[in-house]
């Protein structure tokens, strides 16, 4: 009965191989543990001091990227940590989803900028990740909260990894 699905649908061996592939990559699993408890409060994240030897400068959200979202004084908070020109990791809290996705599809147009990019609804929470030649971006949802890690290169990215307390490598 497979075989004659696979027939009808025109699905070769090969198809069902590259998308076995592709599920696997992209399928929202991942080599890091995010199962983590979220800070009480906005100000309560636990920041990295220096990511490649440059120190975090607290930025809070972009006014004209909430402007352009039409969310500015919406109950949509968050903060950036910037590292120079190497880094950077944004932590947003809401209470409401709705708000959550408009920011989120916010960011999903950076990815193109990656060759490996993927992002989606996992059980009604988001993640993102990208990689290539530009560096990376990895970002999930926790609850009301959304972490969103961007680096220059895989090192930069261990090294945010190593040191925020709401990421672990598996």
């Amino acid at each position: 009965m497979l075989r004659s699905l696979l027939k009808l649908f025109g699905i070769g061996v090969a198809g069902i191989a590259a998308a076995i592939v592709v599920l696997t990559m992209f399928a929202g699993g991942t080599d890091y543990n995010t199962d983590f408890a979220a800070p009480n409060a906005l100000d309560a994240v636990t920041w990295p001091e220096a990511i490649g030897g440059s120190a975090a400068e607290l930025q809070g959200l972009d006014p004209a990227q909430l402007a352009e979202m039409q969310l500015v004084g919406s109950g949509l908070f968050g903060l950036t940590a910037r590292y120079g020109q190497v880094a950077s990791v944004t932590v947003i809290q809401t209470g409401n989803q709705d708000l959550l996705d408009a920011y989120v599809e916010t960011v999903k147009p950076r990815l193109e900028n990656y060759s490996n990019r993927s992002s989606g609804k996992l059980n009604g929470a988001w993640w993102i990740k990208a990689s290539g030649a530009s560096g990376r971006i990895y970002g999930w949802q926790k609850q009301n909260w959304f972490y969103l890690i961007q680096t220059a290169n895989d090192d930069l990215f261990d090294e945010v990894v190593e040191k925020f307390p709401y990421i672990t490598s598996k």
